[in-house]
């Protein structure tokens, strides 16, 4: 008996013992959860911008580009008289260029077809006459601008074989200007090429009594060697089968064996007389020789401008 309790206490212990409850802590576990460090400062708000401007903006408006600056050389510039005996480029400020274009051309295509010149710078049929000019065998010739210029002046009028104008047939006149201030004129065309007489139709010029000329507004270009007329002098009055020519520079007055005075009492054709040259010189030593033998075709002898 005293066996069989120890045993049955024994038993009892080790039922006791597998019940027994762990033993709880007595702080409440802590709950470690995974975070990122907390910042010690509150975190920058970055927006991207564009850097401000240190001065105010330039507003660029689109404009038409300026007109170019005409070239001095290509102002129409015209040499008229100043009332002075003398003449100036027109406009004032215009700058003028040197002569070293005027292109001299002889005013003939057919110099062969001359049998008589006119000297310049002499007393003919009671007037003085700055011009020279050419009598031809027959009217029908070519008769061209002697230099690179524009047209500044023209006329027709009606005038006869013996220089009387009633009752006369048309002749026209015209004058060329380089801007450089050198001039050739022209008179007793006849017949004139069609670019020529479109600039006597579209400036409305009137045949009138007398040779005064109407000024072109603008002048109109032309070059050395360019057909003016086809065809010279008197026809249906008269076998006069001539015209005159001329070249003056109105720059300075030039060289004549007549003084300023003596040339001014004759009057328009004296005072432009003080500016005429002697222009068989102009186109070269050979032309100028051919020109010198070319008979002299009036009863007049002798030039106050050539040798």
């Amino acid at each position: 008996m005293k066996y069989t309790h120890m045993f049955m206490t024994l038993i009892l212990s080790i039922i006791l013992s597998g019940c027994t409850t762990p033993a709880v802590s007595d702080t409440a576990p802590t709950l470690v959860v995974p975070t990122q460090p907390l910042p010690t400062t509150a975190p920058t708000l970055v927006v991207p911008t564009q850097p401000l401007p240190t001065t105010a903006p330039t507003l660029v408006v689109p404009t038409q580009p300026a007109p170019p600056t005409k070239n001095p050389q290509t102002v129409a510039i015209v040499w008229q008289n100043n009332g002075s005996d003398g003449f100036d480029p027109t406009p004032p400020n215009a700058v003028v260029p040197d002569c070293i274009d005027v292109g001299w051309q002889l005013p003939l295509r057919d110099l062969s077809t001359a049998e008589g010149r006119l000297e310049p710078g002499q007393i003919r049929g009671g007037d003085y006459k700055a011009h020279g000019g050419f009598r031809m065998q027959t009217a029908e010739v070519d008769v061209v601008s002697a230099i690179n210029g524009a047209i500044t002046s023209i006329a027709a009028y009606r005038e006869t074989a013996t220089g009387k104008r009633s009752g006369g047939e048309v002749q026209y006149l015209i004058e060329i200007q380089h801007p450089c201030g050198i001039q050739v004129r022209y008179d007793h065309l006849k017949v004139l090429s069609a670019p020529i007489q479109k600039i006597f139709t579209d400036n409305a010029v009137v045949v009138g009594d007398d040779s005064r000329t109407t000024r072109i507004q603008p002048p109109v270009p032309i070059k050395a060697g360019d057909l003016l007329a086809t065809t010279v002098g008197f026809i249906e009055t008269g076998a006069n089968y001539s015209f005159d020519f001329g070249a003056y520079d109105l720059r300075t007055p030039q060289p004549s064996k007549r003084s300023a005075e003596e040339l001014k009492k004759m009057g328009p054709s004296g005072m432009l007389g003080q500016y005429g040259l002697c222009w068989y010189d102009l186109f070269g030593t050979e032309n100028a020789a051919s020109i010198r033998a070319i008979p002299v075709g009036s009863k007049e002898q002798g030039s106050d401008y050539c040798e």
